[in-house]
């Protein structure tokens, strides 16, 4: 009978190693007086910070973008229900208006919670590029204050 590692357990392992890896990285700290590498550490931050920002903004526009083609195109399916009803009335069609008038109805309820969903898209993205500025902000004052260290 051949024995081979578990590999479940070398996956916890490499978890486990990993996360460990992460929280010594994150724990380290350079020295007040290092200058330099509170500059390179100040660098680093400010590129994995846009990176994710920019990963947040481009999320949270397409979501917006995708909502607003949605609002347009229910819009543009409500007036062509409300039309058809009216033409469906003027032919005398009674039962059809209705039908049309009720389904109208219920687009317009739809439209009303995706104009909502659009509403909170659009206040996500002006929150992403608030904390965006607000996280380029703060990597320019300690860049600034580094770089006030290194000069004395």
């Amino acid at each position: 009978m051949t024995t081979e590692p578990n590999r479940p357990l070398v996956g916890v392992f490499l978890g486990f190693a990993c996360v460990f890896f992460l929280f010594v990285r994150r724990v380290e700290k350079p020295r007040a007086d290092d200058a330099e590498a509170i500059l390179q550490q100040a660098f680093a931050e400010m590129q994995e910070i846009q990176t994710r920002n920019r990963d947040r903004a481009v999320s949270a526009i397409t979501q917006k973008n995708n909502l607003q083609a949605l609002v347009a195109q229910m819009e543009r399916m409500v007036a062509r229900l409300e039309e058809r009803a009216q033409a469906a009335g003027q032919v005398g069609d009674a039962e059809r208006e209705q039908d049309l008038l009720a389904e109208r109805g219920q687009s317009l309820l739809t439209l009303a919670q995706t104009q909502a969903s659009l509403q909170g898209a659009i206040e996500m993205t002006e929150a992403v590029k608030t904390a965006m500025r607000r996280e380029e902000e703060a990597i320019r004052s300690q860049t600034a204050e580094a770089l006030t260290m290194k000069a004395q």
